[in-house]
């Protein structure tokens, strides 16, 4: 599957009010991620910066034909499709990087281990090196960049180690990270999906309702999305809750769940993370799995 590519079409005499943000989605087997271009008075903002050198390089590709500067980067949580390519963005320009201080602690600790991991497997494709957040956004508050203001919240544990938002009032936009994945199979494989629940009732009344949710994959939506997505983790908890024994799941019930699963959501992007879901969330419901 050839990368999607979705680019800003701006002039820089443009009010910010009258910009749309700009969407770079990679290839499924990049894991279908997005990173948000978002209009700042003179500049660009990157939210979330690929997983390849591949993708990378076609975001900064992105980046150059909108004819703006980039003035920041704000990476949403420390998954590796999300802060791969700040690296490359970085030799564009030396902007400054915000994260949470949870963020770029998970990212110092755990990008070697996701290297030997992924490298294998990508090769020259998986970056060499990490570029770790610079700067420290705040748990809850805002950040000035080029006359835009940029609200942080941090959310901590869920479908990732750390997560976090930010809000852009100027713009009424929210951008959630992996805390929505909209049609697309999320990540559930860290067992953490009853905190998730909790996260999503949280980001339901942090939302005003007529804003657009930006999501860490999938397309933008309104606040309805958010719904959507708590739905699908309780449908889910409950498909392995009833299938759920006292040594776990059996494979054939495994098998059941992943073919309901898929029957429901048909085509939606990163189906073989349907199986791996499974296992990590009955380890969860059981008590044995990682919180």
């Amino acid at each position: 599957m050839r990368p999607a590519l979705a680019l800003l079409a701006l002039a820089s005499a443009l009010p910010v009010s009258a910009i749309d943000v700009g969407r770079v989605v990679s290839s499924e087997q990049d894991f279908a991620v997005n990173s948000w271009l978002v209009p700042t008075s003179h500049g660009i903002v990157v939210i979330d910066t690929q997983f390849t050198v591949a993708e990378a390089n076609k975001l900064v590709e992105g980046m150059t034909r909108t004819r703006r500067p980039l003035e920041a980067i704000i990476i949403t949580h420390p998954h590796p499709d999300h802060y791969n390519g700040t690296c490359q963005l970085l030799q564009f320009a030396r902007v400054p990087v915000y994260a949470t201080q949870a963020t770029i602690d998970a990212i110092r600790a755990s990008a070697e281990s996701k290297r030997a991991q992924w490298k294998p497997t990508y090769g020259k494709d998986y970056p060499d090196t990490t570029c770790v957040p610079d700067h420290v956004a705040p748990r809850s508050g805002s950040v000035r960049i080029d006359g835009l203001e940029f609200q942080f919240r941090d959310y901590g544990p869920g479908e990732a180690l750390g997560e976090s938002i930010t809000l852009v009032p100027a713009l009424h936009a929210a951008f959630v990270g992996d805390l929505i994945y909209n049609q697309v199979h999320p990540w559930l494989a860290e067992g953490r999906s009853a905190q998730w629940l909790a996260q999503l009732d949280r980001l339901t009344k942090d939302m005003p309702a007529d804003w657009t949710v930006y999501p860490g994959h999938g397309l933008s939506a309104g606040v309805a999305v958010i719904g959507a997505q708590r739905q699908y983790i309780i449908d889910f908890r409950a498909a392995i809750q009833a299938q759920l024994g006292p040594s776990g799941l059996a494979p054939d019930s495994t098998k059941r769940i992943v073919e309901g699963v898929r029957a429901r959501h048909p085509g939606w992007p990163l189906e073989m993370l349907v199986p791996i879901n499974a296992g990590a969330v009955a380890k969860e419901l059981s008590g044995t799995g990682a919180q």
